[in-house]
């Protein structure tokens, strides 16, 4: 049987990088901020929620999203506080 060898990529935005369309570059930054306006407010609500100081809601939703963005499996992966509650 062949071994198959699979490569860990630390930097997997590199890749995604590759095949951008740049003429895509200003409709992703305007869904990005729509993104980012209805992601902050549910993350400072799940703050209150669970007692924490609203800072806590907002730095979560910042850097929790970037790291995602960043270091995520898929272009099509969904981070966001989900409105379960």
């Amino acid at each position: 049987m062949e071994k198959i060898r699979e490569t860990i990529s630390f930097s997997p935005f590199r890749n995604g990088f590759k095949g951008y369309c740049w003429s895509f570059f200003r409709g992703d930054l305007a869904a990005a901020l729509v993104v980012a306006l209805l992601v902050l407010p549910q993350a400072m609500a799940f703050s209150l929620v669970l007692g924490l100081p609203l800072s806590v809601g907002i730095l979560s939703g910042i850097f929790g999203t970037l790291f995602t963005a960043a270091f995520g499996s898929s272009r099509s992966l969904v981070c966001s506080p989900s409105n379960a509650v």
